[in-house]
């Protein structure tokens, strides 16, 4: 929730916006094959700059449905950071192999040329 305050310096020069990195900061739960996401905003202090992040009410909302719903919380990331998937490892695998046989191919033409 919003403050009227900064917590640094008790000014009341304060800017609401929401935060932004690679295209918004977003806390977000599976639901299924959907995600259900959370916009973080943020109050940035104009006299000393502290920033504060925060969620909205109705975002809020959304956060005390997903703590009440045990079940279907996120699986815990690895100490590296997120979980590995299977399929991304396949991707990677297929894409590699695609690059290689690529590069043979224009080796093979170079060959041809010389």
């Amino acid at each position: 929730m919003a403050r009227d305050k900064c917590k640094a310096c008790g000014s009341s020069d304060l800017y609401h916006g929401r935060m932004a990195a690679q295209g918004g900061v977003m806390l977000g739960r599976a639901k299924g094959m959907s995600w259900s996401m959370v916009m973080i905003k943020c109050a940035v202090c104009v006299t000393c700059g502290a920033v504060e992040p925060y969620v909205e009410d109705t975002g809020l909302a959304k956060v005390r449905e997903w703590k009440a719903a045990e079940s279907h919380q996120v699986p815990p990331t690895t100490d590296s950071g997120s979980p590995i998937n299977p399929g991304t490892i396949l991707l990677f695998l297929a894409l590699t192999g695609v690059f290689a046989a690529l590069i043979v191919h224009m080796l093979s033409i170079a060959e041809k040329l010389k």
